[in-house]
């Protein structure tokens, strides 16, 4: 027998559109541009905002996996917090910049992001964007630290 891809384990694991983390588990490595945006369409505002155990929102799964600047729009726009921070202080600019999604990060930044917030480590979303990449995010003036 064959086994099952993970999107069918999720299936039937229960995470259908009832499920508080359905739209967080669309935001991840597995979904396609289109199929999120037909969950987010239809998501609530419970799933919109859901964290996991570790403090991720959706906003942040979503950044850190692709750059989709326009469902970055929505999702804050219904209420998705754009400076959460997980439990290791990282927040969706930072994955962004990590990544190097600029046009996700540059809606981030246009929408309120705070690009002096710095994670566990004690980086910002400066510190961490791919150095051999176009720069998104350009550091604080020592005024604003």
């Amino acid at each position: 027998h064959r086994s099952r891809s993970a999107r069918e384990e999720r299936e039937t694991a229960g995470n259908g559109p009832d499920d508080p983390r359905w739209l967080f588990e669309a935001a991840g490595m597995g979904e396609n541009a289109e199929e999120f945006k037909e969950k987010l369409e239809r998501s609530t505002d419970a799933q919109v905002n859901y964290r996991d155990h570790a403090g991720c929102t959706v906003l942040f799964e979503m950044c850190l996996w692709h750059d989709w600047p326009e469902f970055a729009a929505s999702l804050i726009d219904r209420g998705c917090d754009v400076n959460a921070q997980n439990i290791f202080g990282m927040t969706a600019l930072i994955a962004t910049c990590a990544d190097n999604h600029a046009d996700a990060a540059r809606v981030l930044l246009e929408r309120g992001a705070d690009r002096t917030i710095k994670n566990a480590l004690g980086e910002t979303a400066a510190d961490v964007q791919a150095l051999d990449k176009v720069e998104i995010v350009s550091p604080a003036p020592r005024h604003e630290l």
